[in-house]
Parts: structure tokens; sequence; C-alpha cells
């Protein structure tokens, strides 16, 4: 009987199964009822493997939670492939182990082999579609998906045989690094870039889209990180390399660059790149949640009517999309909530802070930096309305969770750190003036002096030293750096319109506090 064995493998018909076909240019429902057809028909096995994906590929946008499912149920269905071929294969494996296997049995092994290694391919569609799953949903913690799409680099590096798989590989890769933008782990990311970078370069050049996409991703993870300056170069080239791209890729790496405009606080240049990423989606008719995305990016950089109406319209397209409990939805009310503190209208926020919060902290834990940006806001409106305790113990968990999220010197830490020095300072406690200098150290050593939180932060200083400590010389020497960053804001804008007036105009007390300053000083150094 041992004998005849591979003989009977020989006849076997092959390991994987014939494959059920995915009806060309199918709606969705048409795509649920062939799958369904075909699971109810055979239960187990890769025969409907391509509906599955595409069926699970198809829901994405829509429906990510049951397109995740259908991508498990496609995994185990691979892995029942899998097993029962290696149960087939294991008296051979034994014969390879002891030594005593034929020519013939290898002939066997090694046609099982030519003949999976089609669906370890498939395997890395399959995590490429959980991890797309993950982000669309929002819900999925970041290494999650990230975990999904590193699985899916690995496996087209290994099993790959064509610039196809390579191209995939490094798809799956920039969608990696985009798992950790945002996110605690954001520094695991570099490396991962850099390398990734390296890799595509030496596979497709440096001008491919494919190397374009990753420099993408490279660019906003040092950006996540306030190495802007190394990034800045990055987004002009990766806009050159992603010209010839679809315009939905396109529209992305412009909305990216927008984005980091914005950062920098070019408010002028990231208006006019995400009015026109607005315009184009809109002409396009794309996907409201990107929709609603560009309408949070332009909200804060326009007039405050306009400004609300498009926040309040990216609520409204999120939760038709998404439902009110939805983390998009949460996002959008938070940039809403944002914008009217913004405007000085805090009563009005605290409810948007209230129900946005507990969804963000359910899906994304409170060290995530969404979390924990939320609270450090909903902190400065609880100072806005006068609750300091409430206040105090907000900017606390702010301050804890973003150390936890960017570490102790980051911006946005040393900006936790200075609300909560103004509460302590205004209920009379702990050592609220040493807390506030090394929040304006870390703001000093994080942003530029042009930046409109350096200014703030340089601003509060100098209050602080006025009014607080009477060091009048102390506060005019702040003051001198606050309004030589006024007058340089000003004269970076194209000519002196409507903008570089109004920047003018806002420093106009800045400038009289400068010179009351000036007075108290010289009256201080005649005594």
């Amino acid at each position: 009987m041992h004998a005849l064995l591979p003989l009977l493998l020989l006849a076997t018909p092959t390991f994987a199964a014939e494959r059920a076909p995915v009806p060309a240019r199918a709606t969705l429902a048409q795509l649920e009822a062939a799958h369904d057809r075909c699971k109810a028909a055979t239960p187990n096995g890769d025969r409907c493997l391509d509906l599955q994906l595409a069926l699970a590929r198809a829901l994405i946008p829509t429906d990510p939670d049951r397109a995740a499912k259908i991508a498990d149920r496609a995994r185990l269905d691979l892995n029942w492939v899998f097993n029962a071929v290696s149960t087939r294969l294991r008296p051979l494996h034994d014969k390879v182990d002891a030594g005593t296997i034929t020519p013939a049995e290898q002939a066997v092994i090694d046609r099982a082999g030519k003949e999976i290694a089609p669906l370890w391919l498939e395997m890395a569609d399959v995590n490429e579609i959980e991890g797309d799953a993950g982000v669309r949903g929002g819900t999925a913690f970041y290494r999650a998906s990230a975990s999904r799409f590193l699985t899916a680099v690995s496996i087209r590096r290994n099993s790959g045989t064509t610039p196809a798989h390579a191209r995939a590989q490094f798809r799956a890769a920039a969608k990696q690094i985009d798992s950790y933008i945002d996110s605690p782990g954001i520094a695991e990311a570099l490396p991962v870039a850099r390398q990734a970078l390296i890799d595509v370069t030496a596979a497709f050049g440096a001008n491919d889209p494919a190397t374009a996409r990753i420099v993408l991703s490279l660019a906003d993870v040092l950006t996540g990180m306030g190495q802007t300056a190394e990034a800045e170069p990055l987004y002009d080239r990766a806009l050159a390399g992603l010209a010839t791209q679809p315009p939905e890729v396109l529209l992305d790496a412009r909305a990216r660059k927008a984005r980091f405009l914005a950062v920098l606080d070019r408010s002028e240049a990231a208006e006019q790149l995400h009015r026109a990423v607005v315009a184009d989606l809109l002409k396009t008719k794309a996907d409201p949640d990107r929709i609603a995305r560009a309408y949070i990016d332009l909200a804060p950089l326009v007039a405050p009517s306009e400004g609300l109406t498009l926040a309040s319209a990216a609520i409204t397209l999120r939760q038709e999309q998404f439902g009110a409990q939805h983390v998009q939805t949460a996002r959008a009310k938070v940039a809403y909530a944002r914008l009217l503190d913004q405007y000085r209208r805090p009563g009005e926020s605290a409810q948007l802070w209230r129900e946005a919060i507990p969804v963000l902290e359910r899906h994304l834990q409170l060290t995530h930096p969404e979390t924990a940006t939320a609270y450090l806001d909903w902190g400065y409106t609880l100072l806005s309305l006068g609750d300091l305790p409430a206040a105090e113990a907000t900017f606390a968990t702010a301050r804890k969770s973003l150390i936890q999220a960017f570490g102790k010197r980051h911006p946005l830490t040393g900006r936790a750190m200075m609300y909560e020095s103004v509460v302590m300072m205004r209920l009379g406690k702990g050592d609220w003036l040493g807390l506030m200098r090394a929040a304006v150290d870390i703001v000093r050593e994080t942003r530029p002096a042009t930046h409109m939180e350096r200014v703030q932060a340089e601003l509060a200083y100098a209050g602080i030293l006025l009014y607080a400590q009477g060091d009048a010389a102390g506060a005019l020497a702040q003051l001198r750096i606050v309004t030589r960053a006024g007058l340089d804001r000003s004269a970076a804008y194209r000519d002196f319109g409507s903008r570089a007036q109004k920047e003018l105009r806002d420093f106009g007390g800045i400038f009289a506090l400068q010179v009351r300053a000036a007075w108290d000083t010289a009256a201080q150094q005649k005594r």
C-alpha cells in the first residue's frame, strides 16, 4: 500500500478547487447573492474565494465590519486548504525526514508547493482587506491594522514572483506606515518607512509612483513626530511622483500636503489647497467620508460662518453614513467643538465634547493621540466656562495621555502643561510658575518663532511675568519676542491685503501691552 501512495497522490485532482466565477460588473446585491449561493453549496475550501474577496472589497466603504468578517472567513477557508494539503502530504514529509523519499514522491511534494503558492498571495490579499476594513471602520486598534498590512507585505516579499506582486507589497507597506500616523506608536513607523523607501527605490527607482507613495507616508510620519523641516520637501517629491496616478490618489496626496501646511501655520496656502481639494471631491462625487474630512480640514482656515457651516455638514455626512456612535462621527463633532471654542462659544461646544470624548475613548483608548488631544481641548472649554476643578483634572489627564502618545518634549504636551499651570495659579496650588516655564521651554524647542502656538506661549508667559510676578523688564523682553513674531507673520503674506491687516490688528493690543511694560520697566528702574 505504501508503495502505491505516490501514485495515488499523483492521480489526485489539483489541491486548490476550481473557483466559482465573479459576475462581471456585478452590483453589491448580485455579489452577495452569488457569494451566499456558493458558500451554501461549498462551506469549506477555496472554491468561493474569488467571490469572498470581491464582496469584502465592495463592502469596505459602506460596511467595513461585515467586510472584515467575510475576509476572516476567507482566511479560515484558505487555512482549511493548507491543512488538508498538509494532512495528505504528511506521509511523504515523514519520508523526507527519514531520508527515504523517492524522486516520484518528491515530485508530488513539489507539485503541491507550486499549486499552493498562489494561495499564499491570496492570503496576503485577505490580510490587506482586513487592514483596510479596520482603518475604514475607525474602531480597530492601530496595531491590529498595522499587523495585517505587515503580514501582507511579508507574504508578498517572500512569495511574490512578478512586478505586480512587488507593487502590491509596497502598497501594503504604505498602508502599514499610515496605520501608525496619529497613533501612540508613530515613532515605530519611522524606521519602517525609511527601510521601505530604500527597498522600493531599489525595486522601481526614485521617481516611480510606488516610491512616491512611500515618500508620502514617510513625510506624514516625520510631520507627526514634529520633524517638519525634513518632511517639507518630501510632499512635493511625492506629488511629482504621483502626478500620473488616478485622481483619488493625487487628491489624497494634495490633502496631506494641505494638512502639513496647516501644521506649519501657513494658513493662506493651506486654505487655497484645501479649497481645491474640496472642489475636486465634490466634482467627482467622492466618498462622503472623504468630503467630510476635507470640510473638517478647511473649516478652521476660513471665516467663522463658513467654517461652522462646513463642520456641521461634516457631522451630517458622517452621521448619515456611519451613525451617531461611530468614531468618524465623533471626530466630526470634535472638529465642530474646536471651532466653537476658537470663536469663544464654549457654552455651545461643551455638549459636543460630552458626546464625542466617550466615543473616542471607547474606540481608540485614552492614550491614543486623538483622545488625548480631545481631553486637552475639552479642558480649555472647561477653563473658559470657569469650572476650574474640572479643568485641572482634565488637563492633568490630557498631559499624562499626551506624554504616553507623543513623549515629554512634544508641543501638545507643552500646551497641556501651560494650561494646567494657569489653572494651578488661579487655584493657588503648587509650583505653577515652574510648570509654566517648563511648558514654554518645550514649545520653544518644538515650534518656530512665528508659529501661533509659540506666539501664544510667549504671550501667556509675558502676561504671567507682568501681572502675577510684577517683573516688567522680563515681560518687556517677552513681549518684544511676540510683537517681532507678529511683524514677521504679516510680512510672510504675499501682499498687505486683508489677511495681513487682520494679523496686525490682532497684534494691536499686544503692541499696546509692550508700551505699558516699557513704562513700568522705566518706572521700576527709577526706584
